[in-house]
């Protein structure tokens, strides 16, 4: 496959700091959850890298923030997710759930985040 694009290598290293942090406490690593999410964002080259977070299951969690949205991904490592999606409204717009990673694209349409996300 050969070299990472360089866009890549920041999220390429936060996912070896996080592998490296859980060895060192010896808490879950999912590595089926962290192949996904990289996975994913190699398929959808995303123009805005997310945040990257390990979750106490082991999970690995991406999340894209701005002043008024956010919204996390976590990648369960069996070709699913689970969402959050913070809104902007004045009624604390809010959607979550679990789906297919192959209806990601259809849910960041859906919810209006392609600028966040950069797709």
């Amino acid at each position: 496959a050969g070299e990472p694009a360089p866009d890549l290598s920041e999220l390429l290293d936060r996912l070896e700091q996080l592998r490296q942090y859980a060895a060192d406490e010896d808490i879950p690593y999912q590595e089926a959850s962290s192949q996904e999410a990289l996975e994913w964002v190699r398929r959808t080259v995303p123009a805005n890298l997310p945040s990257v977070f390990l979750v106490n299951n082991g999970n690995t969690r991406l999340l894209w923030k701005s002043a008024t949205k956010q919204l996390g991904i976590q990648f369960l490592g069996d070709g699913s997710v689970q969402f959050v999606f913070l809104g902007e409204d004045d009624q604390a717009e809010r959607v979550f759930g679990t789906i297919k990673t192959s209806e990601l694209k259809r849910l960041i349409s859906g919810l209006d985040v392609s600028t966040l996300i950069g797709v």
